[in-house]
């Protein structure tokens, strides 16, 4: 298993597993990869000034 890999519940792996990739699947194939080297800096991460904010209600 590479760094970082995710593996689908009750998934069979067969193959090595890259870094950084989700296998799912009997046997188990590739289902998604990082887009690039470096996803955190590459993701917008911009905050647009609206806040969310919690209102209670009556209950149950």
């Amino acid at each position: 298993m590479g760094e970082g890999a995710k593996i689908g519940s009750c998934s069979v792996v067969l193959q090595a597993v890259p870094p950084h990739t989700t296998v799912a699947g009997v046997p188990a194939k590739i289902v998604g990869r990082p887009q690039s080297d470096k996803p955190s800096e590459d993701m917008d991460q911009q905050f647009n000034g609206k806040s969310q904010s919690f209102i209670g209600g009556d209950g149950i």
